[in-house]
């Protein structure tokens, strides 16, 4: 669907851009209008991102060429513009999936953080988010304060990252280029995410195992052990 959609966008922008203004009739006066409805007919018929949908795509513009409803100009920008987002797709995707290497800060160093930037103290910030408040509302007026602390620290560490040799630098452009819309939105999340989780969440600690009791021997019934007769009562 979202392939779908790159190239629905994708060939109305081309089309725009190379015709002018959208709608206006394209290659000759008795050529067809170009409307987002036609477009849409052929987008919604190929992926261009699946395995043979990129000659789909060709063959459904060549058509669209030879009927007089876009230039041979315009389709081959079209498919041009639609590489060129396929490649950003998938340099983003690989930067995402390296990202996760990433150091995350713990706790305490987030608290510290948090604290820093808005003058509440660490465990006032840790009650207010456990009673459901965004850092938004736990920040106030320093709000913008809060996400450019936190989109620094981000930021720092994918540096560190690219220092390590876990990140490359065009992956470190990708990253950073969305950290402030994604720091703005884990601020103002209600609650905030900091200690999602809780009592038997995902974020809970798991309890250590106890020993494990003897084995019955191979092949042979279980020892049962014997009743113990509290102390002082008849036997």
């Amino acid at each position: 669907m979202a392939s779908k959609k790159t190239v629905l966008a994708v060939a109305i922008t081309t089309i725009a851009l190379t015709a002018g203004s959208f709608g206006t009739a394209i290659a000759a006066p008795k050529a067809g209008k170009v409307t987002k409805s036609s477009v849409r007919t052929f987008v919604n018929n190929v992926d261009a991102n699946k395995p043979g949908g990129a000659e789909k795509l060709a063959a459904l513009l060549s058509t669209l060429v030879a009927k007089g409803t876009i230039t041979q100009a315009q389709a081959d920008a079209i498919i041009a513009a639609q590489a060129a987002a396929k490649a950003a797709h998938e340099a983003e995707h690989d930067a995402r999936e390296a990202g996760k290497s990433i150091v995350k800060p713990i706790k305490g160093e987030l608290l510290t953080l948090i604290s820093t930037a808005t003058g509440v103290d660490t465990a006032t910030v840790e009650t207010r988010v456990r009673a459901g408040e965004s850092l938004a509302e736990i920040a106030g007026a320093k709000k913008d304060a809060l996400v450019a602390a936190l989109v620094a620290d981000h930021n720092k560490r994918i540096d560190a990252a690219v220092t390590a040799g876990t990140l490359t630098a065009a992956q470190a452009t990708i990253l950073k280029a969305n950290v402030s819309a994604h720091v703005t939105k884990l601020v103002e999340a209600k609650p905030a995410p900091m200690f999602r989780g809780g009592k038997g969440g995902k974020g809970g600690e798991k309890g250590e195992r106890g020993p494990r009791g003897p084995r019955a021997p191979m092949g042979g019934a279980p020892t049962i052990p014997a009743p113990v007769t509290p102390s002082g009562a008849a036997a």
